[in-house]
């Protein structure tokens, strides 16, 4: 059993039901990928077929029918406890609420099942409100990483395996080799060579893979590599988790005072994800969900609750955001429908409830170096947001089928891992005499987002040498034993910090040594022997001196042959800990112990929860979206998006923004085309049908924005810029995940568009529109009479 919950099998246990199509059975091994493949598809189509779970005494009627939708899951009560039994570690935080809310405006009772949209009045600490209540669903999604699963076994000496897995989590891979083996952990040697992408779905889901293939190489004596098809991949490997939620928003109707008007007094809001047949990162994805639930806004009266229901789909794991654009979606919505009920610019009620330097989230994090206003502002000033909205309503006055929409979000992004125990990342360097060339090991999984480039780039700042005469190899357990799994967009963050600091302490030792060398032996003896780059100021011990055999050498050169000489060590080792991520959060509820949801296979236990710390920090960004629509056939255009992301100090901008641009297209994917369809019924019921780019749609030309522009903002103009260590390396943030939710604009401009038709056409402007905003789901939304 593997994984987070320690609940999933690496192979289906004989004695007990298949839980999802796509769960494996058994591995097939021949001498040749054809011929394993062929044998494969053999037993898959003579030798296995499925049918009904007979009832059995003591379990739930409902248990012997697949649970395919979070609507069946929660009217039959399909609910994960929050801390199992198996891995009673495992924590989930069932709610948020600020400190000192009232919810008596809210309906906390509702039916969760109760779809509908409406708009009442009430009383929220004696200030006259709307109330906007309606719900928002949103799906799953594919990684559709270039490269599908992947793992190389060969057998080492002394019964010792050497592991090549296509995955961000070498250490997680470590633990399955070892555990499926009942070995040793010195036993496996883990290398991760270039990743063709992960998105988050090489983390857990690759312990799956790896872990078969290390069975079989075990067995076999041999090497093995297991490489999945597109079609196996995407049926096995769990997918982004799809949500609905339910909200509630008090907006203030501006009755007492006027200029309060559009302020947000309260938002309850409820929550259920998909978290498929199994644990996997499920509660960790929920966790990141609610500490960024409240995103940009300052809200005084705030709840945010969620359940993980379980479903006979392969278990939804991490993928890139980690739930925050499922949740931007679902908030941006409910602060959309909050605006139309007063008659206000969504973008009005945004501006009016940020937060402000100061101001404290609603689990206890103050935000002490906030500037999400500036953002905000310059935002507006380059997307020209005024004359872009003023376009859009002429040109809505001028189209009854064809309307254009106009959204523009901020986003606040927590970062870190919210567990001090994964805040940390190790390196080592070795210098070597010869030329001075250098290797530097870390941990951090390379995966085309420019993470050896930018490490590198610190390592070369640092020592002050040229980048080309520095190696960072790729991840090796033997020699980084424990490193914390690419992901949350730390590689560069915390590898960066550790190559950072170490380089220092390296550099520093260098110096010490020459400095030693100037008080023993003397400034003549240091320029005979060429190591007197304190009389080069500009370059530095880059500087080029005569080499004694002919032609040049830099003086770095000459120092390191002489440590050397002298017994230096060329070799250090450095752990960073990872400032700010390791204070515990104060203000989160866990559900109580007699509340717990039983299901068959999971007994919750009364363990106390688990640890959950602060952010490291926090970005600040925001994208304003302009969109047409055919309202006739769905069909939608993104005429253009602005971008505006905050990076600190970027350490490298053409990177930084090709990641910003790559995030973003991402998420349109996921908020436009990209919708996974399962077989509704028969005995295959919950097959995935969307297996190939034949049937399941990622961004294609047609999903770019016509304009697309990205600014990374101005570290000028940011007041109170913090001091280390409060910020990244070198003053940098991260940025491989939160600009994904930024799609979310996307979205929500496609919703406006069609509210536009809506009300012409005398239809009400509350509406549902689930997420991905497909082809068919714009033109449910739009009601368009066929006669």
């Amino acid at each position: 059993l593997q994984g987070m919950g320690l609940d999933q099998p690496v192979f289906a246990d004989p004695a007990e039901p298949i839980t999802y199509v796509g769960q494996t059975i058994a591995l097939v091994c021949a001498e040749t990928e054809v011929d394993a493949q062929d044998i494969a598809d053999f037993v898959s189509a003579h030798c296995i077929g499925y049918r009904g779970v007979p009832q059995e005494h003591g379990k739930p009627d409902w248990w012997a029918k697949p649970i395919l939708a979070i609507d069946d899951a929660v009217r039959v009560g399909s609910i994960f406890p929050d801390n199992p039994h198996r891995a009673p570690y495992m924590n989930h935080v069932w709610r948020v609420t600020r400190p000192g809310s009232r919810f008596d405006w809210a309906d906390t009772a509702r039916d969760p099942l109760d779809k509908t949209h409406q708009v009442t009045d009430g009383m929220v600490r004696g200030v006259p409100c709307r109330i906007a209540s309606g719900t928002q669903a949103t799906g799953g999604q594919i990684h559709f990483y270039m490269e599908p699963q992947a793992t190389l076994v060969v057998p080492a000496d002394k019964d010792g395996l050497v592991v090549h897995p296509s995955t961000q989590s070498p250490m997680e891979m470590h633990q399955s080799s070892a555990m499926i083996l009942g070995s040793q952990y010195n036993k496996i040697d883990v290398r991760v060579p270039q990743v063709g992408g992960g998105f988050g779905g090489k983390t857990e889901q690759t312990r799956f893979v790896t872990a078969a293939a290390v069975l079989a190489a075990h067995k076999l004596k041999r090497p093995v590599r297991l490489a999945l098809t597109r079609e196996q991949d995407t049926a096995m490997i769990g997918k982004r988790h799809g949500y609905y939620g339910q909200y509630q928003v008090a907006i203030d109707a501006g009755e007492i005072r006027p200029e309060d008007k559009g302020l947000i007094h309260g938002f309850f809001n409820r929550m259920w994800g998909d978290g498929g047949a199994f644990y996997d990162c499920s509660f960790i994805v929920s966790n990141c969900i609610q500490t960024r639930a409240d995103s940009a806004y300052n809200v005084r009266d705030f709840r945010n609750e969620i359940d993980v229901c379980r479903t006979n789909h392969a278990p939804s794991t991490a993928m890139r955001s980690f739930g925050d654009v499922q949740m931007k979606v679902i908030l941006e919505s409910a602060v959309d429908d909050a605006a139309f009920s007063v008659g206000m610019r969504a973008e009005e009620v945004r501006e009016k409830n940020l937060y402000a330097r100061g101001d404290v989230t609603p689990f206890g994090q103050a935000l002490s170096f906030c500037y999400m206003r500036e953002v905000w502002d310059y935002l507006k000033e380059t997307s020209d947001f005024e004359r872009k909205a003023q376009d859009v309503e002429t040109f809505n006055a001028k189209n009854r089928w064809r309307k254009r929409g106009i959204a523009m979000i901020p986003t606040k992004y927590g970062s870190g891992y919210n567990l001090a125990m994964l805040e940390q990342a190790t390196a080592l360097i070795s210098i070597f005499q010869g030329d001075g060339s250098v290797v530097i090991h870390q941990g951090g999984v390379e995966m085309g987002q420019g993470l050896v480039t930018n490490i590198r780039q610190i390592a070369a700042y640092v020592l002050d040498i040229p980048m080309d005469m520095i190696e960072i190899k790729a991840p090796v357990t033997s020699v980084i034993p424990n490193p914390t799994s690419t992901g949350g967009s730390t590689g560069t963050a915390y590898n960066g910090e550790a190559v950072k600091q170490l380089c220092a302490d390296m550099r520093a030792r260098i110096q010490a040594f020459a400095q030693k060398m100037l008080h023993e032996k003397g400034p003549d003896w240091c320029t005979s022997k060429g190591i007197d780059y304190w009389n080069h100021p500009d370059t530095g011990w880059t500087t080029k001196v005569p080499a004694p055999g002919g032609g040049e050498v830099m003086i770095w050169q000459n120092l390191i042959a002489l440590a050397h000489s002298e017994r230096i060590g060329l070799t250090a080792t450095f752990t960073a800990k990872v400032k700010g991520g390791d204070v515990a959060t104060p203000a989160l509820e866990y559900k109580p112990f007699e509340d717990q949801p039983g299901i068959p296979g999971y007994t919750p236990t009364e363990a106390a929860p688990g640890e959950f710390d602060n952010f490291v920090g926090f970005t600040y960004s925001g994208a304003c979206a302009v969109v047409e629509v055919d309202i006739l056939t769905g069909e939608t255009k993104v005429l253009s998006t602005d971008l505006v992301y905050d990076m600190g100090w970027s350490l490298n901008p053409a990177i930084d923004i090709g990641q910003v641009e790559g995030a973003f297209v991402q998420g349109l994917g996921y908020v436009l085309t990209e919708q996974l369809v399962f077989q509704p019924d028969g005995p295959e019921a919950g097959r995935l049908n969307t297996l190939n780019t034949w049937r399941y749609k990622p961004p294609a030309t047609t999903t770019i924005p016509l304009e697309l522009n990205t600014h990374l903002f101005p570290r000028s103009l940011a007041p109170h810029v913090p001091e280390s260590p409060y910020e990244g390396v070198l003053s940098s943030k991260e940025v491989g995940e939160p600009p994904l939710v930024l799609a979310a604009s996307v979205f929500l401009a496609v919703k406006t568009a069609v509210r536009e038709s809506r009300v012409e056409r005398g239809l009400p402007g509350l509406f549902r529109m689930d997420a991905p905003a497909t082809v068919q789901e714009v033109r449910r939304a739009a009601e368009v009479a066929l006669n």
